[in-house]
């Protein structure tokens, strides 16, 4: 009997109007603004990798610009050119020791032609062999190279800024290290991005072409690589001895080398989870000069939280306008449908015989003309069933009048019946 009352009708019909284009507002309020925060997080991550790179560039300039300057020094051509040279010579150990300006560098040290350290700060490094160094490979070659890697003697993460010394016939007599300690990248980029980063931080990180993160904002990612890498590029890691005895093992996202080393700078990628369905935003920038690059990789979940958060807000709000709408429309539709209660009523009685109810309508809409023509219709039947009353009553009247003088008739000629066969009697 609910859903059949017309009240009922016209509420639930109101009702799902109202939810289903609330819910199709929300879902279009969410779209928007997904894709709008999402181009902004994409804007505000490229500025932030953008200026990480270029000031992690500045400081590996500052090096690489030292190294060169002592690999011209006087101090240093004389000392590999002196045939009778000692270990950890006192006049170029302390000038090392000048230029550690800060303690920026856990070890500044010079190398021969066969790549056997000779002066160091760190004394650990005397009489070592590092030919075996990329840095030592590509500088005893006549270039400039930087490169990071975990220390054989150290066992300690550093940056290595090499230079080729030369004597004054352009000849290379040795090679100048700067091995730079990685808290000053830390301290510069990793740590202000934590204090000054919202809540969902995502993985900032450096890596190398192997895509191995030696500087991340989540430590327990250090020493593991973004993309994927096969047997033959592990077993090229470990031969140059790069990151000492760590397991380089990959992150959770499909993605390979390749893809990596091809990607233009401030391109998002998305990349896949690959035991989960979770989609993630990559941006890669290049710092220029160096073979580094700094990876940012963000959930796209967390990136559009404020839109779901929006559109969440916005379903509640719909909800609650949508029982508020239940209670106001009940209220109005039951309001303006009660002369139709009251005609169904006077129906009732009217089919009981009771003519003498008329329908109180006061609104000048449809219900309101359809209660006066009703009442109007009511009194038409009463005065028809009046007359039809007087009609039969006149009829009844005239019909016992009628009765009674065929009665009268019929007396008096049984009478008349009798007096006639009497009379026959008598003349018998």
């Amino acid at each position: 009997m609910f859903l059949y009352s017309l009240k009922n009708k016209l509420i639930i019909t109101i009702m799902t109007v109202i939810l289903i284009m609330g819910l199709t507002a929300t879902y279009t309020v969410f779209l928007y603004s997904k894709n709008i925060l999402l181009e902004n997080e994409k804007e505000s991550l490229i500025i932030i990798a953008s200026e990480h790179a270029q000031q992690i560039a500045a400081v590996l300039k500052q090096s690489t610009d030292l190294s060169e300057i002592f690999s011209q020094q006087d101090f240093v051509v004389n000392y590999l050119n002196n045939e009778e040279r000692e270990l950890q010579d006192e006049e170029v150990l302390s000038r090392f020791e000048a230029y550690n300006i800060g303690d920026n560098y856990s070890s500044i040290y010079l190398l021969d032609q066969e790549g056997t350290t000779l002066v160091s700060t760190d004394k650990s490094f005397v009489s070592n062999n590092y030919s075996f160094r990329d840095y030592f490979k590509k500088a005893i070659l006549g270039g400039k190279y930087t490169d990071i890697s975990v220390g054989i003697t150290s066992k300690e993460l550093g940056y290595y800024f090499s230079a080729p010394i030369k004597d004054k016939n352009n000849k290379i007599i040795g090679v100048v290290v700067l091995k730079m300690k990685p808290t000053i990248i830390d301290d510069l980029i990793i740590n202000p991005y934590l204090k000054t980063s919202h809540d969902k931080l995502g993985l900032l990180a450096v890596i190398d072409d192997y895509s191995v993160i030696f500087h991340s904002n989540d430590k327990s990612k250090l020493f593991k690589s973004v993309a994927y890498l096969n047997s033959e590029i592990l077993l090229e890691i470990s031969e140059k001895k790069r990151f000492a005895d760590y397991k380089i093992d990959p992150l959770d996202y499909e993605i390979d080398l390749a893809e990596i080393r091809t990607m233009d700078n401030s391109l998002f990628k998305n990349i896949l989870s690959n035991t989960s369905n979770d989609s993630f935003l990559m941006d890669i920038v290049q710092i220029e000069g160096y073979p580094f690059n700094l990876v940012i990789i963000k959930n796209e979940s967390e990136l559009i939280s404020e839109a779901v958060s929006i559109s969440r807000t916005l379903g509640f709000f719909v909800l609650f306008s949508a029982i508020l709408a239940l209670i106001i429309i009940n209220f109005l539709i039951g309001r303006h449908l009660k002369p139709l209660s009251e005609l169904n009523k006077i129906v009732i009685k009217a089919t009981e015989g009771d003519l003498g109810q008329r329908v109180l309508v006061d609104s000048k809409d449809e219900i309101g003309i359809l209660g006066k023509n009703f009442n109007k219709l009511i009194e038409k039947l009463h005065k028809t069933l009046i007359n039809i009353e007087k009609k039969i009553n006149q009829r009844t009247e005239q019909l016992e009048k009628t009765n009674k003088s065929m009665v009268g008739r019929e007396m008096k000629m049984i009478e008349l019946k009798k007096k006639l066969e009497q009379k026959e009697k008598n003349e018998d």
